[in-house]
C-alpha cells in the first residue's frame, strides 16, 4: 500500500460551512405566516425560503416538507407525508389568518385554538396533557 506524503493538516480538517446570510427581500404576506404552528398541540415552524418558498418542520419529532409556490396564494409540499399536498391559508373576514390547511391537517396559532375549525372540536375545558 502507497503512503501518500505530504498532506497538511488543512486538507484533512472539515471544511468550513458558508456563513449565514438573510434572504434579500420577503414578501410581507409571507412574514405574516412565518414562526410558529400547531397541529394539535404538536408544535411547527413555519419558515420562508428563497424564491417564496416556505419551509414547514416539526419542533419535537412529526411530519415536515418544503413547499413552493402555486401562484394562487397557496404552497404545494415537494418532500416526504406531504408531497404533492396543498397548503391553503384561511382568512378572517378582516383578512387576518385563522388557520392553515394541508391536506386536512389544521395548523393554528395556539394548540387547539378554539377561535380555529378544529376538526372534532375543542373542549370548553381547554387542552389538558395526560
Amino acid at each position: 500500500m502507497a503512503v501518500r506524503r505530504g498532506w497538511t493538516v488543512a486538507e484533512r480538517e472539515p471544511r468550513i460551512p458558508a456563513p449565514w446570510r438573510p434572504l434579500p427581500s420577503v414578501d410581507p404576506q409571507l412574514l405574516d405566516l412565518a414562526g410558529p404552528w400547531y397541529w394539535g398541540p404538536a408544535p411547527y415552524l413555519l419558515r420562508p425560503q428563497a424564491d417564496d418558498f416556505v419551509e414547514l418542520v416539526p419542533l419535537a419529532g412529526g411530519r415536515g416538507t418544503r413547499l413552493r409556490p402555486t401562484g394562487d396564494g397557496g404552497w404545494e409540499g415537494l418532500n416526504g407525508y406531504f408531497a404533492g399536498e396543498r397548503l391553503r391559508v384561511h382568512r378572517d373576514a378582516a383578512g387576518v389568518v385563522t388557520h392553515l390547511d394541508l391536506g386536512t391537517f389544521v395548523l393554528t396559532r395556539q394548540p387547539y385554538d378554539p377561535a380555529a375549525p378544529v376538526p372534532g372540536g375543542v373542549d370548553p375545558a381547554g387542552w389538558r396533557a395526560g
